[in-house]
């Protein structure tokens, strides 16, 4: 019987990508659309692989068989079952090693319903979280496409093709719901401010993927919902206010002072987002990571302290680590060099960007320009302050380095001339 589950599941998948491809069939992104699906879908079983062969199980494992046990309490009570996916409340809820522990237990609900579909397989249910991530994504690009001319090469790269995002957001992990749903919410939210789309039913699918990403990664939420604000304020108020419209110096003030404004509201959305009590969270978490973490494998931050005058002395370390450490050859494991290699060439494309600067820009691509940089640099010393070991970082960097990456290769002299050759 399993083998016709496996046929039903295959079957909604080359829909899913019919459908997908389908939407898509005018875009000068097409050609890469069969490449960049196969890439991500062999990326997710490679990293079950990985995790069950090297690190002798690991996050995906134990998600996939604490699904199993939710897909089995569905088989003898159905009403359980969604009892405890709505609240969270039930017998089982005890047998569950994520007790406690909110945002993998949602990872886990999510799983649980497409095991029902699947049957319990988990190289298919695999194939469906990766499949969400390379949605999101590939909308993100193609939105990408059709505001920034002659840029596929730049595009493609950051998004679709880059190792570490390819591998790390894909599969059964966190990273994949996450990278996913904050893709779908930028190409939103640029469709809205270059008027590609109104808001319209489509919110509806916005607030599904909030939902999704602020159950997942609540920082990445967070700091995502800040800069989207402050810029839709901006760009609002300059339209209201024709003095503010014609000064790009008076609507970057403004922003500044929206983004304080939305920090403090969103310090009060989430405990660990209070400010006199982040510097502990981050604190706690170094430590907690230097208890467990093998001693070369880590970013050590002399003298830091749970208050806000030393996190923002150890910010400049932070942030160079989180950009670029680990160096090559400062690791000899072969993940470890490979992200060694990856950090050398956007040191490289950083570094090259500025030979090229984008003189003159509308409003809107200026303010997201700001607001990128920002985002990006606010994560990554969080990241890297709170998450030291080099591991783990690297797999939590994708929450800024598509970001990170459009900003280094949009206008790179690099990548533009390597784009002629893909046209």
């Amino acid at each position: 019987m399993s083998w016709l589950f496996y046929i039903f599941d295959i079957a909604i998948l080359a829909l899913l990508i019919r459908t997908l491809l389908k939407r898509y069939s005018h875009s000068p992104l097409k050609k890469f659309f069969a490449p960049a699906l196969l890439l991500k879908l062999g990326a997710g079983i490679l990293l079950g692989l990985l995790y069950k062969s090297y690190y002798e199980g690991g996050d995906t494992w134990v998600y996939y068989h604490e699904a199993v046990k939710l897909t089995t309490l569905f088989k003898s009570s159905p009403i359980d079952y969604i009892k405890f996916l709505l609240l969270s409340q039930g017998d089982v809820l005890s047998a569950m090693q994520y007790h406690g522990q909110p945002r993998a237990l949602f990872v886990v609900k999510i799983l649980s319903i497409v095991n029902l579909i699947t049957a319990d397989n988990y190289w298919l249910s695999s194939a469906f979280f990766s499949f969400f991530s390379f949605t999101g994504l590939w909308m993100l690009a193609n939105r990408l496409v059709g505001i920034y001319q002659n840029k596929q090469l730049a595009i493609v790269l950051s998004l679709l093709f880059f190792p570490s995002i390819l591998f790390w957001s894909s599969g059964i992990i966190k990273e994949s719901l996450a990278l996913g749903a904050m893709a779908f919410l930028i190409h939103s939210f640029l469709g809205y401010i270059f008027r590609y789309k109104t808001i319209n039913i489509y919110l509806l699918a916005d607030l599904l993927m909030l939902f999704i990403l602020w159950n997942t990664k609540y920082y990445y939420a967070g700091l995502l919902l800040l800069f989207i604000t402050a810029i839709s304020l901006t760009l609002y108020i300059k339209k209201k206010f024709v003095v503010i419209g014609r000064s790009p110096a008076y609507q970057l003030s403004l922003f500044g002072l929206l983004c304080v404004l939305c920090l403090l509201i969103a310090t009060s959305l989430h405990p660990n987002f209070y400010l006199h009590r982040l510097p502990s969270v981050i604190y706690d978490n170094y430590q907690a990571f230097i208890g467990k973490s093998d001693v070369n494998d880590i970013i050590y931050y002399y003298s830091l302290e749970p208050n806000w005058p030393s996190m923002l002395a150890h910010s400049p370390k932070a942030l160079l680590s989180g950009l670029f450490r680990p160096f090559l050859g400062e690791r000899t494991d072969l993940l470890k060099i490979v992200a060694g290699v990856e950090n050398l060439y956007i040191f490289l494309l950083t570094i090259s960007a500025f030979f090229k600067i984008p003189r003159k820009l509308t409003d809107e691509s200026r303010l997201l320009l700001i607001g990128a940089i920002a985002y990006c640099m606010v994560l990554c010393i969080f990241l890297a302050l709170s998450t030291p070991n080099f591991g783990t970082l690297i797999r939590y960097k994708v929450g800024f380095l598509p970001i990170l990456l459009l900003i280094a290769t949009l206008n790179n002299p690099i990548i533009e001339k390597l784009n002629r050759l893909v046209k």
